[in-house]
């Protein structure tokens, strides 16, 4: 359905080629007397246009263009003059007006408006003339939309086989053309799509059927070692999806892998000097590696094997640990490279690799208490003992004790990532990476080891720090 105003211009351009007022178009047009023109009021064109909404008659309008007789007046069709060879002027308005167009211009309007089937207002700023030029030249060559697509000139100059095989051609490319128009938009909609949680989502689910879980049975806890001592684990820049290779670094997802399998084992050891009730574990960001730079992408397995993986890996921590601890927390916060979008201003909490980590882990976890961070899923604030925690990936820059310190002035501990190295300031604590240094950093000259903390707690604060030091 065309617009109302774009009807009432059409109405009006079509009456003034004609040289005739809009009420003798609409009278004639609509078979009505001027008195019953007139018993509508000024709302006549208005009107008219409700009478006939439909597209096909405005466009029977707009095509009509043979010679007819209007109330007695010979409609005046534009005249053609034919300047040099292959060159014409269109005069219209009673000569008043004019335009040129050449051969050449003439054959290609033509074959869109027919084979194509173009709209006047497409057309006129294709060619660049205006509508009212335009529609002055095709109703002067006398084509529409069902005419043959070739000049006068082209049918005098060539056999009815050879614009037959011309017409096919065209049609043929029309055909690739708009083939590949399609194949465009769907590319267009697939990539808007590839950077929404949902689309990772229904992946995610259909890649991780077989997901692999392999559970190491640690050492009970006997009743004599038992105590109120809480463990505290940060994992600090997994970055699943790495692979780095040099003097100073191996990381791909067999070694994270092969880590976590480390890491339990040490955390077992760690327990035996306190039979810690419950072990947190807090994610601190940037699990994946993720699809935010071109350098990223480069230097990484593909996204969903490496997210496979580390829902493997990460599952196979959590319910290692609950053969041990009487209870296992677990907290994850989003990290830079979490991101699905690689648009910086574009990156929301929602399309985020962090968020589908927690959500695929509470569908194949049992018994984990999972703790929720704030809305942005940037912060985490936890109580362990009589201990106040804020965690956050820490790409925020800037001090961050003082920072967390205004938001949230009961805090006793500051836990961040990002930076891959190791540093205790005050009550900051800033934990090293868990794959180690990565391209980036070593281009830094950045060659801190991959490290995990684990803390232990007491009813006073922290009352361990244990590194273990990947080799």
């Amino acid at each position: 359905m065309i617009s109302r105003k774009d009807a009432i211009e059409k109405i009006r351009t079509e009456a003034e080629l004609l040289e005739i007022s809009t009420r003798e178009f609409i009278e004639t047009k609509l078979g009505i007397g001027k008195s019953t023109f007139y018993d509508w009021g000024q709302k006549g064109r208005n009107a008219y246009i409700e009478y006939f909404e439909e597209d096909e008659f405005i466009n029977e309008i707009v095509e009509d263009v043979e010679v007819k007789e209007l109330e007695g007046k010979s409609e005046r069709k534009p005249k053609i003059v034919e300047i040099h060879d292959g060159l014409y002027q269109v005069n219209y308005h009673g000569g008043k007006k004019s335009v040129t167009v050449s051969e050449k211009i003439l054959q290609l309007m033509r074959r869109d408006y027919t084979l194509k089937h173009y709209g006047i207002e497409r057309m006129a700023v294709k060619y660049d003339f205006s509508r009212e030029e335009f529609f002055a030249i095709k109703t002067a060559f006398d084509f529409t939309h069902a005419s043959m697509p070739y000049t006068d000139q082209e049918v005098a100059q060539n056999s009815t086989e050879n614009l037959v095989e011309k017409t096919l051609l065209n049609k043929k490319r029309d055909y690739f053309r708009i083939l590949e128009e399609k194949e465009i938009a769907e590319m267009k909609s697939d990539l808007k799509r590839y950077k929404t949680k949902e689309f990772w989502m229904e992946k995610v689910l259909k890649e991780t059927q077989d997901i692999k879980i392999d559970v190491r049975n640690l050492r009970e806890q006997t009743f004599e070692e038992q105590t109120e001592a809480t463990l505290f684990v940060p994992l600090a820049d997994i970055h699943a999806g790495l692979t780095i290779n040099t003097e100073w670094n191996n990381y791909n997802l067999g070694v994270m892998s092969k880590r976590f399998g480390e890491l339990t084992y040490f955390i077992e050891s760690v327990d035996r000097n306190y039979g810690a009730k419950e072990v947190v574990v807090a994610c601190l960001g940037d699990v994946m590696h993720g699809l935010i730079h071109a350098s990223t992408r480069l230097n990484s397995a593909d996204s969903i094997s490496s997210f496979k993986e580390l829902i493997s890996a990460l599952t196979s921590f959590l319910e290692s640990l609950k053969t041990r601890f009487r209870k296992v927390s677990f907290v994850n916060i989003i990290g830079n490279h979490d991101s699905l979008v690689s648009e910086k201003t574009a990156r929301t909490s929602e399309d985020n690799f962090g968020q589908l980590i927690t959500w695929m882990l509470e569908r194949v976890c049992d018994d984990i208490n999972f703790i929720d961070p704030d809305t942005t899923g940037r912060i985490a604030r936890l109580k362990i003992r009589n201990s106040n925690l804020v965690c956050v990936h820490g790409d925020e820059g800037g001090d961050l004790e003082t920072k967390v310190a205004k938001m949230f002035p009961n805090t006793d501990y500051v836990f961040s990532a990002h930076l891959h190295n190791f540093r205790v300031n005050g009550s900051w604590h800033q934990q090293p990476s868990f794959c180690g240094p990565d391209q980036y950093a070593l281009s830094k000259l950045y060659s801190a080891p991959a490290q995990v903390n684990v803390y232990s707690f007491d009813d006073k604060g922290i009352s361990g720090i244990f590194p273990l030091i990947f080799s």
